[in-house]
């Protein structure tokens, strides 16, 4: 890795401990909180998705398109 590009950190969504129950089974979801109820629509149109839910955002994009990050 060369010492002039610095490699971008990964983004990382905050976790909101979620308890689900289903077909009796217990589990905690950390990232449910980051699904649209209304995600049918959202995929029809982004521009829906709620304010609390973060978009893609170039801060992911320059993580993985990093060079530094493949060296």
């Amino acid at each position: 890795m060369s010492q002039s590009s610095a490699c971008p950190s990964s983004p990382v969504a905050p976790r909101q401990p979620k308890r689900i129950e289903q077909l009796g089974r217990v589990r905690v979801d950390d990232y449910a909180w980051m699904k649209d109820d209304n995600w049918q629509a959202v995929m029809r149109d982004p521009a829906l998705l709620r304010a609390d839910i973060p978009r893609p955002s170039g801060g992911e994009n320059a993580y993985t398109e990093s060079p530094a990050r493949l060296d």
